[in-house]
Protein backbone atom coordinates (compact mmCIF):
# COMPACT_ATOMS: atom_id res chain seq x y z
CA UNK A 1 0.00 0.00 0.00
CA UNK A 2 2.78 2.23 0.86
CA UNK A 3 4.59 1.65 -2.43
CA UNK A 4 1.66 2.28 -4.69
CA UNK A 5 0.97 5.73 -2.60
CA UNK A 6 4.24 6.65 -3.11
CA UNK A 7 4.32 5.89 -7.13
CA UNK A 8 0.64 7.62 -7.05
CA UNK A 9 1.99 10.65 -5.42
CA UNK A 10 5.14 10.85 -7.97
CA UNK A 11 2.23 11.17 -11.01
CA UNK A 12 0.66 14.24 -9.13
CA UNK A 13 3.69 16.03 -8.28
CA UNK A 14 5.87 16.17 -11.00
CA UNK A 15 9.21 18.10 -11.29
CA UNK A 16 10.82 18.29 -14.64
CA UNK A 17 7.52 17.13 -16.49
CA UNK A 18 4.15 18.21 -17.60
CA UNK A 19 1.92 17.90 -14.70
CA UNK A 20 -1.61 17.08 -15.01
CA UNK A 21 -3.27 16.97 -11.24
CA UNK A 22 -1.06 20.16 -10.09
CA UNK A 23 -0.95 21.80 -13.08
CA UNK A 24 -1.82 25.58 -12.44
CA UNK A 25 -3.17 27.23 -15.58
CA UNK A 26 -1.46 30.77 -16.34
CA UNK A 27 -5.29 32.26 -17.99
CA UNK A 28 -3.52 35.30 -18.94
CA UNK A 29 -0.35 34.04 -20.40
CA UNK A 30 -3.23 31.22 -22.74
CA UNK A 31 -5.52 34.12 -23.42
CA UNK A 32 -2.45 35.70 -24.70
CA UNK A 33 -1.49 32.87 -26.73
CA UNK A 34 -5.45 32.27 -28.01
CA UNK A 35 -5.25 36.03 -29.45
CA UNK A 36 -1.90 35.26 -31.65
CA UNK A 37 -2.57 31.72 -33.10
CA UNK A 38 -3.87 31.77 -37.07
CA UNK A 39 -2.60 34.85 -37.22
CA UNK A 40 -0.04 34.78 -39.97
CA UNK A 41 3.17 35.35 -37.61
CA UNK A 42 5.73 33.76 -35.73
CA UNK A 43 4.49 32.76 -32.30
CA UNK A 44 7.67 33.84 -29.85
CA UNK A 45 6.99 32.33 -26.02
CA UNK A 46 10.14 33.34 -23.95
CA UNK A 47 11.16 33.06 -20.61
CA UNK A 48 14.27 32.56 -18.27
CA UNK A 49 15.11 28.86 -17.59
CA UNK A 50 12.94 27.02 -15.69
CA UNK A 51 9.83 29.55 -15.61
CA UNK A 52 7.67 26.71 -16.74
CA UNK A 53 7.53 27.74 -20.47
CA UNK A 54 7.14 24.41 -21.60
CA UNK A 55 4.92 23.22 -19.79
CA UNK A 56 2.75 25.90 -20.53
CA UNK A 57 3.46 25.24 -24.58
CA UNK A 58 2.69 21.58 -24.30
CA UNK A 59 -0.33 22.01 -22.16
CA UNK A 60 -2.07 24.64 -24.37
CA UNK A 61 -1.37 23.11 -27.67
CA UNK A 62 -1.85 19.23 -26.79
CA UNK A 63 -5.38 19.42 -27.84
CA UNK A 64 -4.52 21.04 -31.18
CA UNK A 65 -1.82 17.62 -31.87
CA UNK A 66 1.23 19.72 -32.80
CA UNK A 67 4.49 18.52 -33.43
CA UNK A 68 7.11 19.26 -31.10
CA UNK A 69 10.96 19.17 -31.68
CA UNK A 70 13.17 19.89 -28.75
CA UNK A 71 16.79 21.20 -28.91
CA UNK A 72 17.74 20.90 -25.69
CA UNK A 73 19.64 17.75 -25.74
CA UNK A 74 22.23 19.36 -28.94
CA UNK A 75 21.60 16.77 -30.94
CA UNK A 76 20.57 19.09 -33.72
CA UNK A 77 24.11 20.25 -34.89
CA UNK A 78 23.20 21.30 -38.28
CA UNK A 79 20.71 22.52 -40.85
CA UNK A 80 20.64 18.38 -42.23
CA UNK A 81 19.80 17.56 -38.63
CA UNK A 82 16.95 19.46 -38.03
CA UNK A 83 15.09 18.30 -41.27
CA UNK A 84 15.91 15.05 -40.86
CA UNK A 85 14.70 15.11 -37.20
CA UNK A 86 11.53 17.00 -38.36
CA UNK A 87 10.77 14.52 -41.22
CA UNK A 88 11.19 11.75 -38.84
CA UNK A 89 8.44 13.10 -36.46
CA UNK A 90 5.94 13.90 -39.80
CA UNK A 91 6.82 10.04 -40.67
CA UNK A 92 6.06 11.24 -44.50
CA UNK A 93 8.34 9.33 -46.96
CA UNK A 94 10.80 10.80 -49.06
CA UNK A 95 12.00 9.54 -52.00
CA UNK A 96 14.59 11.20 -54.71
CA UNK A 97 14.71 10.22 -58.10
CA UNK A 98 17.83 10.95 -60.96
CA UNK A 99 17.96 10.75 -64.08
CA UNK A 100 20.40 8.62 -65.81
CA UNK A 101 21.13 8.94 -69.69
CA UNK A 102 22.08 5.48 -71.25
CA UNK A 103 23.80 5.33 -74.67
CA UNK A 104 22.44 2.36 -76.13
CA UNK A 105 25.04 1.21 -79.01
CA UNK A 106 24.35 -1.35 -81.42
CA UNK A 107 27.66 -3.40 -82.62
CA UNK A 108 28.35 -5.12 -85.72
CA UNK A 109 27.31 -8.43 -84.52
CA UNK A 110 23.92 -7.10 -83.53
CA UNK A 111 24.31 -6.66 -79.83
CA UNK A 112 22.99 -3.79 -77.81
CA UNK A 113 25.70 -3.21 -74.94
CA UNK A 114 23.56 -0.50 -72.27
CA UNK A 115 26.51 1.42 -70.65
CA UNK A 116 25.71 4.34 -67.95
CA UNK A 117 27.96 7.33 -69.36
CA UNK A 118 28.67 8.73 -72.46
CA UNK A 119 29.95 5.84 -74.96
CA UNK A 120 32.07 6.47 -77.74
CA UNK A 121 32.20 3.89 -80.82
CA UNK A 122 34.69 3.66 -83.41
CA UNK A 123 33.48 2.96 -86.96
CA UNK A 124 30.90 5.23 -89.30
CA UNK A 125 28.56 2.40 -89.58
CA UNK A 126 27.41 1.94 -85.59
CA UNK A 127 24.38 3.76 -84.79
CA UNK A 128 23.44 5.30 -81.19
CA UNK A 129 20.43 5.60 -79.05
CA UNK A 130 20.23 7.88 -75.83
CA UNK A 131 17.39 6.77 -73.40
CA UNK A 132 16.99 8.86 -70.19
CA UNK A 133 15.94 6.49 -67.26
CA UNK A 134 14.84 7.35 -63.06
CA UNK A 135 16.86 5.73 -60.68
CA UNK A 136 16.27 5.94 -57.08
CA UNK A 137 19.10 7.61 -55.01
CA UNK A 138 19.47 8.45 -51.76
CA UNK A 139 17.75 11.52 -50.46
CA UNK A 140 19.45 14.94 -50.09
CA UNK A 141 19.07 17.00 -47.29
CA UNK A 142 16.99 19.05 -49.38
CA UNK A 143 14.99 16.32 -50.37
CA UNK A 144 13.87 16.03 -46.82
CA UNK A 145 13.19 19.45 -46.61
CA UNK A 146 10.99 19.36 -49.42
CA UNK A 147 9.21 16.60 -48.35
CA UNK A 148 8.68 17.83 -44.88
CA UNK A 149 7.45 21.42 -46.17
CA UNK A 150 4.98 19.65 -48.71
CA UNK A 151 3.75 17.21 -45.99
CA UNK A 152 2.79 20.41 -43.67
CA UNK A 153 1.12 22.49 -46.77
CA UNK A 154 -1.20 18.92 -47.74
CA UNK A 155 -1.87 17.67 -44.61
CA UNK A 156 -1.51 20.26 -41.76
CA UNK A 157 -2.05 23.75 -43.19
CA UNK A 158 -2.92 25.30 -40.49
CA UNK A 159 -1.23 23.29 -38.29
CA UNK A 160 1.39 23.95 -35.28
CA UNK A 161 5.35 23.19 -34.76
CA UNK A 162 6.99 23.65 -31.48
CA UNK A 163 10.61 24.12 -31.57
CA UNK A 164 11.66 24.26 -28.01
CA UNK A 165 14.92 26.10 -27.00
CA UNK A 166 14.94 27.74 -30.40
CA UNK A 167 17.80 29.88 -28.29
CA UNK A 168 20.22 26.52 -28.75
CA UNK A 169 20.24 26.17 -32.67
CA UNK A 170 23.10 28.05 -34.38
CA UNK A 171 22.11 31.10 -36.47
CA UNK A 172 22.64 28.92 -40.04
CA UNK A 173 19.72 26.62 -38.69
CA UNK A 174 17.90 29.17 -37.43
CA UNK A 175 17.66 31.05 -40.56
CA UNK A 176 17.22 28.18 -42.65
CA UNK A 177 13.96 27.72 -40.59
CA UNK A 178 12.93 30.95 -40.86
CA UNK A 179 13.24 30.95 -44.58
CA UNK A 180 11.66 27.26 -44.80
CA UNK A 181 8.52 28.00 -43.16
CA UNK A 182 8.12 31.87 -44.45
CA UNK A 183 5.16 31.08 -47.18
CA UNK A 184 3.87 28.50 -44.96
CA UNK A 185 3.57 30.73 -42.34
CA UNK A 186 1.68 33.03 -44.88
CA UNK A 187 -0.33 31.09 -45.80
CA UNK A 188 -1.68 30.49 -41.90
CA UNK A 189 0.82 27.40 -40.74
CA UNK A 190 1.45 28.29 -37.11
CA UNK A 191 5.64 28.39 -35.91
CA UNK A 192 5.96 28.84 -32.58
CA UNK A 193 9.55 29.05 -31.14
CA UNK A 194 10.44 28.60 -27.73
CA UNK A 195 13.48 30.38 -26.45
CA UNK A 196 14.98 32.71 -23.46
CA UNK A 197 13.80 36.77 -23.07
CA UNK A 198 16.79 37.80 -24.71
CA UNK A 199 16.94 35.68 -27.73
CA UNK A 200 13.52 37.06 -28.54
CA UNK A 201 14.48 38.97 -31.51
CA UNK A 202 16.59 36.54 -33.66
CA UNK A 203 13.66 35.94 -35.93
CA UNK A 204 13.60 39.96 -37.39
CA UNK A 205 17.44 39.86 -37.41
CA UNK A 206 17.09 36.52 -39.53
CA UNK A 207 14.66 37.52 -41.78
CA UNK A 208 13.85 41.46 -42.74
CA UNK A 209 10.58 40.56 -44.45
CA UNK A 210 9.02 38.64 -40.95
CA UNK A 211 9.24 42.51 -39.27
CA UNK A 212 5.85 42.45 -38.07
CA UNK A 213 4.88 39.01 -38.43
CA UNK A 214 6.64 38.04 -35.07
CA UNK A 215 4.01 37.70 -32.00
CA UNK A 216 5.51 37.68 -28.43
CA UNK A 217 4.62 35.83 -25.49
CA UNK A 218 6.58 36.36 -21.92
CA UNK A 219 6.21 33.93 -19.55
CA UNK A 220 7.15 36.07 -16.40
CA UNK A 221 8.51 33.59 -13.12
CA UNK A 222 5.82 32.65 -11.13
CA UNK A 223 4.22 34.62 -8.34
CA UNK A 224 4.56 33.49 -4.94
CA UNK A 225 0.11 32.82 -5.12
CA UNK A 226 0.76 31.15 -7.81
CA UNK A 227 3.51 28.45 -6.27
CA UNK A 228 0.88 28.05 -3.60
CA UNK A 229 -1.63 26.80 -5.79
CA UNK A 230 0.24 23.81 -7.05
CA UNK A 231 0.37 22.17 -3.47
CA UNK A 232 -2.86 23.18 -2.65
CA UNK A 233 -4.17 21.41 -5.99
CA UNK A 234 -2.17 18.72 -5.60
CA UNK A 235 -2.85 17.72 -2.04
CA UNK A 236 -6.17 18.64 -2.25
CA UNK A 237 -6.30 15.37 -4.50
CA UNK A 238 -5.65 13.47 -0.78
CA UNK A 239 -8.41 15.51 1.01
CA UNK A 240 -4.97 16.76 2.51
CA UNK A 241 -4.35 20.24 3.52
CA UNK A 242 -0.85 21.79 3.93
CA UNK A 243 -0.69 24.81 7.08
CA UNK A 244 -0.12 28.17 5.70
CA UNK A 245 3.15 28.33 6.96
CA UNK A 246 4.43 25.68 5.26
CA UNK A 247 2.96 26.50 1.94
CA UNK A 248 4.45 30.09 2.49
CA UNK A 249 8.46 28.98 2.88
CA UNK A 250 8.13 26.44 0.09
CA UNK A 251 6.99 29.46 -2.53
CA UNK A 252 9.38 31.73 -0.76
CA UNK A 253 12.04 29.21 -1.63
CA UNK A 254 11.33 28.10 -5.34
CA UNK A 255 12.75 31.45 -6.49
CA UNK A 256 9.78 31.48 -8.83
CA UNK A 257 10.14 28.60 -10.49
CA UNK A 258 7.50 25.74 -10.35
CA UNK A 259 9.96 22.70 -10.84
CA UNK A 260 11.51 23.11 -7.25
CA UNK A 261 7.73 23.98 -5.86
CA UNK A 262 7.20 20.67 -7.56
CA UNK A 263 9.64 18.52 -6.04
CA UNK A 264 8.84 20.32 -2.35
CA UNK A 265 5.56 18.87 -2.19
CA UNK A 266 7.10 15.33 -3.68
CA UNK A 267 9.74 15.17 -1.03
CA UNK A 268 7.12 16.45 1.65
CA UNK A 269 4.49 13.76 0.63
CA UNK A 270 6.75 10.90 0.66
CA UNK A 271 8.44 11.92 4.21
CA UNK A 272 4.53 11.50 5.22
CA UNK A 273 3.87 8.52 3.37
CA UNK A 274 6.93 6.80 5.08
CA UNK A 275 6.27 8.06 8.76
CA UNK A 276 1.92 6.91 8.27
CA UNK A 277 1.16 11.25 8.47
CA UNK A 278 -0.02 11.51 5.03
CA UNK A 279 -3.62 10.84 5.96
CA UNK A 280 -7.00 11.76 4.24
CA UNK A 281 -8.59 14.94 5.95
CA UNK A 282 -5.67 16.02 7.92
CA UNK A 283 -4.20 18.92 7.72
CA UNK A 284 0.13 18.52 7.59
CA UNK A 285 2.10 20.55 9.64
CA UNK A 286 5.83 20.16 8.80
CA UNK A 287 8.64 21.82 10.76
CA UNK A 288 10.91 24.25 9.77
CA UNK A 289 13.69 21.44 10.52
CA UNK A 290 12.17 19.06 8.64
CA UNK A 291 11.10 21.56 5.47
CA UNK A 292 15.03 22.60 5.86
CA UNK A 293 15.84 18.94 5.44
CA UNK A 294 13.82 18.91 2.06
CA UNK A 295 15.19 21.99 0.75
CA UNK A 296 18.86 20.79 1.29
CA UNK A 297 17.89 17.14 -0.53
CA UNK A 298 16.79 19.39 -3.56
CA UNK A 299 19.74 21.19 -3.19
CA UNK A 300 22.17 18.38 -3.39
CA UNK A 301 20.07 16.57 -6.12
CA UNK A 302 20.18 19.47 -8.33
CA UNK A 303 23.05 21.73 -7.49
CA UNK A 304 25.60 19.69 -7.56
CA UNK A 305 26.14 18.75 -10.90
CA UNK A 306 25.87 22.33 -11.67
CA UNK A 307 28.25 23.98 -9.39
CA UNK A 308 30.78 20.42 -9.91
CA UNK A 309 31.15 21.51 -13.59
CA UNK A 310 31.38 24.97 -12.78
CA UNK A 311 34.31 24.39 -10.15
CA UNK A 312 35.99 22.35 -12.17
CA UNK A 313 36.77 24.51 -14.89
CA UNK A 314 40.71 25.66 -15.29
CA UNK A 315 41.12 23.70 -11.97
CA UNK A 316 44.61 21.96 -13.33
CA UNK A 317 47.45 21.00 -11.36
CA UNK A 318 48.20 21.60 -7.66
CA UNK A 319 46.96 24.37 -5.78
CA UNK A 320 47.53 25.83 -2.63
CA UNK A 321 45.85 24.58 -0.17
CA UNK A 322 44.19 27.09 2.65
CA UNK A 323 43.59 26.78 6.01
CA UNK A 324 39.58 27.33 6.92
CA UNK A 325 38.31 28.94 10.35
CA UNK A 326 35.80 25.68 9.85
CA UNK A 327 39.20 23.31 10.32
CA UNK A 328 39.10 22.22 6.68
CA UNK A 329 41.28 22.86 4.13
CA UNK A 330 40.61 24.82 0.44
CA UNK A 331 42.26 26.14 -2.46
CA UNK A 332 41.26 29.48 -4.33
CA UNK A 333 38.24 27.49 -6.19
CA UNK A 334 36.72 26.01 -3.23
CA UNK A 335 37.30 29.58 -1.11
CA UNK A 336 35.10 31.56 -4.03
CA UNK A 337 32.70 29.05 -4.42
CA UNK A 338 31.59 28.78 0.05
CA UNK A 339 31.48 32.95 -0.22
CA UNK A 340 29.18 32.67 -2.65
CA UNK A 341 27.57 29.86 -0.97
CA UNK A 342 27.54 31.82 2.35
CA UNK A 343 26.52 35.29 1.11
CA UNK A 344 23.30 37.05 2.54
CA UNK A 345 20.83 38.87 0.74
CA UNK A 346 20.02 38.84 -3.26
CA UNK A 347 22.64 37.02 -4.81
CA UNK A 348 21.46 37.59 -8.78
CA UNK A 349 24.11 40.09 -8.97
CA UNK A 350 26.87 40.18 -6.41
CA UNK A 351 29.81 42.55 -6.28
CA UNK A 352 33.29 41.53 -6.64
CA UNK A 353 33.71 43.14 -3.35
CA UNK A 354 31.35 41.14 -2.02
CA UNK A 355 32.79 38.22 -2.95
CA UNK A 356 36.28 39.14 -1.83
CA UNK A 357 35.28 40.35 1.28
CA UNK A 358 33.31 36.66 1.81
CA UNK A 359 36.66 34.64 0.85
CA UNK A 360 38.68 36.57 3.58
CA UNK A 361 36.21 35.59 5.91
CA UNK A 362 36.79 31.88 4.96
CA UNK A 363 40.11 31.82 6.08
CA UNK A 364 42.38 31.91 9.49
CA UNK A 365 45.40 33.05 7.07
CA UNK A 366 46.81 35.59 4.64
CA UNK A 367 43.42 34.84 1.46
CA UNK A 368 44.38 34.49 -1.95
CA UNK A 369 44.86 38.36 -3.53
CA UNK A 370 42.41 39.88 -5.78
CA UNK A 371 44.04 38.83 -8.84
CA UNK A 372 43.54 35.50 -8.50
CA UNK A 373 39.89 35.05 -7.36
CA UNK A 374 39.32 37.58 -10.23
CA UNK A 375 41.27 35.03 -12.51
CA UNK A 376 38.52 32.69 -10.69
CA UNK A 377 35.24 34.03 -11.14
CA UNK A 378 36.51 34.04 -15.25
CA UNK A 379 37.25 30.65 -15.06
CA UNK A 380 33.69 30.06 -13.96
CA UNK A 381 32.27 32.35 -16.65
CA UNK A 382 33.94 30.59 -19.50
CA UNK A 383 33.30 27.13 -18.64
CA UNK A 384 29.79 28.27 -18.24
CA UNK A 385 29.62 29.58 -21.49
CA UNK A 386 31.15 26.89 -23.27
CA UNK A 387 29.04 24.94 -21.65
CA UNK A 388 25.59 27.30 -23.17
CA UNK A 389 26.27 30.15 -24.47
CA UNK A 390 22.89 31.22 -25.16
CA UNK A 391 21.70 30.91 -21.65
CA UNK A 392 25.10 30.85 -18.92
CA UNK A 393 24.10 30.30 -15.48
CA UNK A 394 26.71 32.21 -14.10
CA UNK A 395 28.44 35.53 -15.96
CA UNK A 396 31.13 37.37 -14.64
CA UNK A 397 31.31 41.39 -15.75
CA UNK A 398 34.59 42.21 -15.44
CA UNK A 399 34.09 45.93 -16.69
CA UNK A 400 31.63 46.98 -13.69
CA UNK A 401 33.57 43.84 -11.08
CA UNK A 402 30.48 42.01 -10.66
CA UNK A 403 29.05 38.67 -11.14
CA UNK A 404 25.41 37.97 -12.42
CA UNK A 405 23.92 34.43 -11.79
CA UNK A 406 20.08 34.01 -13.50
CA UNK A 407 19.80 30.14 -13.09
CA UNK A 408 17.18 29.82 -9.95
CA UNK A 409 18.92 26.11 -9.44
CA UNK A 410 22.02 27.98 -9.02
CA UNK A 411 20.49 30.36 -7.03
CA UNK A 412 18.75 27.83 -5.09
CA UNK A 413 22.25 25.72 -4.52
CA UNK A 414 24.07 28.45 -2.98
CA UNK A 415 21.58 29.14 -0.51
CA UNK A 416 20.73 25.79 0.56
CA UNK A 417 23.74 23.33 -0.79
CA UNK A 418 26.15 21.99 1.49
CA UNK A 419 29.22 23.00 -0.54
CA UNK A 420 32.11 23.82 2.73
CA UNK A 421 29.34 23.01 4.99
CA UNK A 422 28.72 19.25 5.74
CA UNK A 423 31.46 17.92 4.06
CA UNK A 424 35.14 18.22 3.19
CA UNK A 425 35.71 20.36 0.00
CA UNK A 426 39.63 17.84 -0.60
Amino acid sequence: METELIEDVKTVFVSGGSPTVSYVSRKALESALLCIINTNRIISVTGQTKSGKTVLTSSFFKKRNPITVSCGDLTIRSTDDFWKTLHSLCRTPVSAEASIKTNTVEAKAGINLSLKGVVQASGSRNSSQQKVTKETVSPTPEDYKASVLAHLRKNMPKGYLIIDDFHYLGEKIKSDIVHGFKSLIFDGFNLVLVSIPHRDDDVVHLSKEMIGRLEKVRVNQWSVEELKEIATKGFKRYNIEISDEALSSMADEAYGTPHLMQDFCLKLSIRKIIDNSFAKGTIIYPSKKELHTIYHQVAESIGTPILSQISQGGREGRRKKYRLKNGQQGDVYDLTIMALCNMENDKTKISFARIYEGVKNQVSEMPPNQSQITNVLKRFANVATADNAANPIFDYDEKNHCIYISNPFLLFFLKWGNFGKERSLN
